[in-house]
């Protein structure tokens, strides 16, 4: 009898710790198809009425404010000799302190490094680039240009430019 009622105590406890975990995840799918089933009929709202705006590009007048920001450094551009191309980048602390260059991958611009330009900008110079094609930095006249080879001349490029001032601000 105490076997039987142990096994019928085990199946009842496994029992209701299944219907809570179907219970739990039915919950969580229930509300992704709750969120999605909204999205999709905004979507179709706009779709009826404005059929020709719902999927056009649009372009910014003006940069958002937080690109502008000062605290973060001063915009300034380059132009590499080897490539030809113009990179734009930003950059804040005092020039005769150690470089710090800061390099997105893809798809990032400058602006994911402006924590740590606001950190370091008092113990270094700290620069972050846009890389080619990216943000305000010119765009390469083919994909081929995007090769790793390409990527660590420019960036060798921009360090001795960056060297150059450097040490034109120390002679003068």
């Amino acid at each position: 009898m105490a076997r039987v009622l142990h096994t019928l105590l085990l199946f009842l406890v496994r029992l209701a710790l299944k219907i809570r975990v179907w219970g739990y995840w039915s919950l969580i799918y229930g509300y992704c198809a709750l969120c999605t089933t909204a999205a999709l009929l905004k979507l179709c709202w706009n779709i009826v009425l404005r059929p020709t705006t719902t999927f056009q590009w649009g372009t910014r007048e003006t940069p958002p404010a937080c690109l502008n920001d000062t605290s973060l450094g001063t915009h300034c551009y380059v132009r590499i000799k080897e490539s030809g191309l113009r990179f734009h980048y930003v950059a804040a602390g005092e020039r005769g302190k150690p470089l710090m260059l800061f390099l997105h991958g893809f798809p990032e611009f400058w602006f994911s490094w402006r924590y740590q330009l606001r950190e370091f900008k008092s113990e270094f110079r700290v620069v972050a680039i846009d890389m080619r094609g990216y943000g305000e930095s010119d765009l390469p006249l083919s994909t081929e240009s995007y090769h790793l080879d390409y990527l660590v001349t420019d960036v060798k490029d921009i360090v001795e430019y960056l060297g150059l001032q450097h040490s034109m601000t120390n002679f003068l």
